[in-house]
């Protein structure tokens, strides 16, 4: 039981974060550092920032 809460919590965070990073890109890229990004780092972030934290969230909900 208490497992399951862990991996529905964690499935929320990684949700919310990814939700976050995809559509506020500017404001969380500038807190991770990246300052000047072209087209080409855009695409890279939002596949690392954006994708693979909502693929960590699917993960933790097949873990659930």
């Amino acid at each position: 039981m208490m497992t399951n809460i862990y991996f529905w919590i964690n499935a929320l965070l990684y949700f919310l974060f990814a939700l976050w990073c995809t559509v506020r890109k500017e404001q969380t890229s500038m807190a991770s550092g990246f300052t000047e990004i072209n087209n080409s780092g855009w695409s890279e972030y939002l596949v690392i920032y954006g994708g693979l934290q909502l693929g960590l969230a699917a993960f933790f909900v097949y873990l659930a």
